[in-house]
């Protein structure tokens, strides 16, 4: 059966782009959420906010000005927004090294109620949202802390990337640029949107995951009273964007779709088998990530994008049963793309023009 065989891959990234971008913006402020989605609105982008479940039940010291969990799902309404655990209370529960570290910090009981205990907390009050991800408050977690990150969340945003390098797709262990315990972001700045945007398109040329870090868009003082980016300049961000999803370049994802994404590339398999005027496709997923933690069906379905290779005496090919079907040609071959869930089958058509 070998010989018949067709060449077939899943793409890094949906729809065929080369880079994926995924938007954090970290504690929940009403005020930059709002905003916030109001521009992916008029983009037609999405986002990601990284919430705190003390802060949206309005618990001292941080009571007020964040938001509630009405707000947070009106503003995830549409999929523009997502919602992410950034702890459970904000504790720092740093490395000694850290300018955050406190001793009286670093127990048992802390480590699990900010871990798991802000995962539970998500899952129980948003259960229509997808909680796989975790920003780590401060960016220093001692190891006793990262290790159950990790056996909770399936991506961790928790350091910076070195200029001119770029967060790989596939983040594995020891990746020197971020592996998914210490997936590695640039932070919006103001006094560096031109950087934003080189660091963007540098990410499109080396097929990279884009990933920003941010606080708020107007700087109010609660939290730390960080002031990272207007909305104007965040508007400009967006359109850059916009502009180079539009050409095919960039898939723009919540750090949810993100997660799932590449989490179900990284342990798929796709088998293409040509019969006489068919292609039966079947698409393979295992059941757990490489390191043990379960992928379950109501989580990790989100379709991938697929790539086919046409035999030369084919024009174009269709989805038996319908479906959308992107034909693009290079170097003389012509190739089709299409979606296809995890665990899935598909037969693609013949099409004589």
């Amino acid at each position: 059966m070998k010989e018949n065989r067709i060449n077939a891959e899943i793409m890094k990234a949906p729809h065929g782009a080369s880079a994926i971008a995924t938007m954090t913006f970290d504690d929940g402020v009403h005020s930059t959420a709002t905003k916030l989605r109001e521009l992916m609105v008029k983009h037609g982008l999405s986002a990601s906010l990284m919430v705190v479940p003390t802060r949206i039940m309005a618990i001292p010291p941080y009571s007020s000005g964040y938001s509630n969990e009405d707000e947070l799902r009106e503003l995830c309404r549409g999929g523009y927004i997502d919602i992410q655990s950034h702890s459970y209370s904000h504790l720092y529960i740093a490395e000694e090294t850290s300018p955050d570290y406190h001793p009286e910090n670093c127990t048992d009981e802390n480590r699990e109620r900010e871990t798991r205990g802000s995962l539970e907390w998500l899952r129980e009050h948003f259960p229509e949202n997808k909680t796989v991800a975790f920003a780590v408050p401060g960016g220093s977690y001692d190891g006793q802390a990262k290790e159950r990150t990790r056996e909770c969340f399936y991506a961790i945003r928790n350091g910076r990337l070195p200029k001119g390098k770029v967060q790989s797709l596939t983040p594995r262990e020891g990746n020197e640029h971020g592996d998914w315990a210490r997936l590695a972001k640039v932070w919006l700045r103001e006094c560096d949107i031109d950087g934003i945007i080189k660091h963007l398109d540098l990410c499109i040329d080396e097929g990279g995951w884009f990933i920003s870090g941010c606080h708020n868009l107007f700087g109010q003082e609660l939290g730390r009273g960080n002031f990272d980016i207007t909305p104007e300049g965040l508007d400009r961000i967006l359109a850059a964007m916009r502009e180079r999803v539009d050409a095919g370049r960039l898939a723009v994802m919540t750090f949810g779709d993100a997660t799932c994404y590449l989490r179900e590339y990284e342990v798929s398999t796709l088998e293409a088998e040509l019969t006489g005027e068919r292609i039966e496709l079947e698409l393979a997923m295992k059941e757990t990530t490489p390191y043990g933690l379960p992928l379950s069906e109501d989580i990790f379905n989100l379709p991938l994008t697929v790539r086919v290779e046409l035999p030369r005496e084919w024009r174009a090919a269709e989805l038996e049963g319908g479906g959308e079907v992107v034909l693009e040609s290079k170097d003389g071959v012509t190739y089709a793309l299409f979606e296809l869930p995890p665990r899935g089958k598909a037969t693609l058509l013949m099409v004589q023009k």
